[in-house]
């Protein structure tokens, strides 16, 4: 008998690819695929500097998470694949970005998670590399 997934940890366990989902300041969602990782009950993540989710965040930390097929090839083309999971994002600094750093780096591999980072730093004329920390609130449907 296969139970439905019901906590965070089951409906992202196994995935690579989340859609996160953050906020204008109208209330208008932007969802974006990215990569991440699931640790003692957060789900970390990282990104650009000069992304405009970091500024969205930054306004309004509250955002949704839903398992996703996706392709970072073709980072419009994504799929939710599950449950939604509210929350709030966190900016990491010092040790705690360090540590999330690495349990992305082990998660998706030194080789594929350093070169994908180098190709779009070097894109985004250099821009620094932020990590952030969601905290899982509630489930939604």
């Amino acid at each position: 008998m296969n139970k439905e997934p019901n906590t965070p940890e089951e409906i992202l366990r196994n995935q690579n690819y989340i859609a996160l989902t953050t906020f204008k300041k109208n209330g208008q969602g932007v969802t974006t695929p990215i990569w991440f990782v699931f640790d003692r009950d957060k789900i970390f993540f990282c990104t650009f500097e000069k992304f405009w989710k970091v500024r969205r965040i930054r306004n309004n930390p509250n955002v949704e998470i839903a398992p996703a097929k996706a392709r970072m090839a073709a980072p419009k083309d994504y799929k939710i694949i599950g449950k939604t999971i509210k929350g709030v994002a966190r900016l990491l600094e010092g040790e705690e970005a360090k540590a999330a750093n690495r349990l992305l780096r082990k998660k998706y591999g030194f080789f594929k998670y350093r070169v994908f980072n180098i190709l779009r730093g070097i894109s985004l004329f250099r821009s620094k590399l932020l990590f952030y920390e969601i905290t899982p609130k509630v489930l939604t449907n």
